[in-house]
């Protein structure tokens, strides 16, 4: 054994065999343990070695109902959020799935709120975000807003709160499809971090650029898109951020080839990739991004050897540090699918697009719009391929999930593109 930040801790295999074997013999003792370990721990004072045992060992029993109750407490959202535990939060609440509706359980605990605990409005409406609860998240990021000048918040402070929470806000609108409501609220942020001038937040503002580029992007303004990702580049190229510059190259180029201006998109592409590469290395998950995007700049080009290459560089990444399963596998899988299908390798890409499926599937559920989008791509294929009734299978399953979807999360062409290949009527 060894000592790992206060704890005991089994680096060799065969002692924590033999220990199992000896106290952990079957999932009764296995239980009564973990139990035992969940009452030592709840001795520790309120810091983050509380929250990585007690939460774990409810989950590695499955006792749904106590992991329930540790989670709906305020004080234990703000110590996750204050500990850097946000990740171990969100995936709490993920195994728990069916077990509990995290939206009923914190309604009423907000609703009698204590001012000291204002923060929670904030941490909560960022969890929301990432359930996709988006009316709950904008509900709670406004009550936020009115807190700061109740709180005596000094100036500064206050700028940086109400820039990163208009910065949330236009988060949500984005993923809405509400792009104006986009647009004003990065503009706000924009506009506050520039009255801080600090060079922290000068970087923000870079960030701030890049969202509103994508936002433009969004709203079909390339030209506009364009420029505001040129003011996010200039200005990291000023404060030496170069993580940044690398992101602020790889959206540059993913709006200069919607442009077609592929010879430029090509050289931000490749610059982005260099300059990652050189900060954090080729294993790591947002390498994947950029070589997604140098493969879809060469299928663009019908380069399809090159664009294969690239497709395969990002899938073994993600396959690497997410794991076979993640959903995230799903976007270099269709590129290869999407790339044999325009090679007319419609038995490749047909394989492609059943083993995105099947994860896909697993990850996000059966009727999830992306799931839908995914078998109306393997109907085309189906379709090109000369099996009707399996294309016909494929679409009427495509057009079960994305009908169901609101909030404008499935674009009308895309719709009115599978009833027609159904014979459907679109009134």
């Amino acid at each position: 054994m060894r000592k790992r930040e206060g704890r005991l801790s089994m680096s060799n295999r065969y002692m924590r065999e033999a220990v199992q074997r000896k106290y952990l013999r079957d999932k009764v003792a296995t239980r009564a343990i973990r139990q035992r370990l969940v009452t030592f721990a709840e001795t520790f004072p309120a810091n983050s070695r509380k929250l990585e045992e007690i939460p774990y060992q409810h989950l590695q029993i499955e006792d749904w109902l106590q992991l329930r109750l540790f989670l709906a407490n305020i004080d234990t959202v703000i110590l996750f959020y204050n500990s850097g535990l946000l990740d171990d939060f969100n995936l709490y609440w993920k195994s728990l799935g069916t077990h509990a509706n995290p939206v009923k359980i914190y309604r009423p605990l907000l609703d009698k709120l204590e001012v000291r605990h204002h923060k929670a409005l904030k941490y909560l409406s960022s969890f929301f975000r990432y359930i996709g609860k988006y009316d709950e998240a904008q509900g709670l990021i406004m009550r936020y807003l009115g807190t700061l000048d109740s709180n005596g918040t000094p100036q500064d402070d206050k700028r940086k709160e109400m820039a990163e929470s208009y910065t949330s806000l236009a988060w949500i609108y984005y993923k809405s499809r509400d792009y104006d409501h986009a647009e004003e609220y990065q503009l706000k942020a924009l506009d506050l971090h520039e009255k801080i001038g600090m060079t922290a937040s000068r970087r923000e503002q870079t960030n701030i650029l890049n969202s509103l580029g994508v936002v433009y992007k969004a709203k079909g303004d390339l030209e506009k898109a364009e420029e505001t990702h040129m003011r996010a580049l200039a200005l990291q190229e000023q404060v030496d951020f170069q993580e940044g510059v690398s992101w602020s190259l790889l959206n540059l180029g993913v709006v200069q080839r919607q442009r077609k201006n592929y010879k430029e998109a090509e050289v931000n592409f490749r610059r982005s990739i260099q300059i990652y590469q050189a900060s954090v290395g080729t294993m790591h998950v947002n390498m994947s991004l950029r070589y997604n995007a140098l493969a879809r700049l060469y299928m663009d080009l019908e380069q399809f050897r090159e664009a294969e290459e690239y497709f395969t560089k990002d899938l073994e990444v993600r396959k690497r540090i997410l794991g076979p399963k993640h959903a995230d596998l799903g976007y270099p899988m269709s590129g290869l699918a999407e790339l044999y299908h325009k090679m007319k390798s419609y038995d490749l890409s047909e394989s492609y697009y059943l083993q995105t499926l099947e994860i896909q599937q697993k990850a996000l559920g059966e009727t999830h719009p992306v799931v839908g989008e995914c078998w109306f791509e393997l109907g085309m294929v189906l379709e090109d391929n000369g099996k009707a009734a399996k294309a016909s299978e494929a679409y009427t399953k495509a057009l079960a999930i994305l009908q169901q979807q609101s909030g404008g999360k499935v674009p009308e062409e895309v719709l009115a593109k599978l009833k027609s290949k159904l014979g459907v009527s679109s009134e």
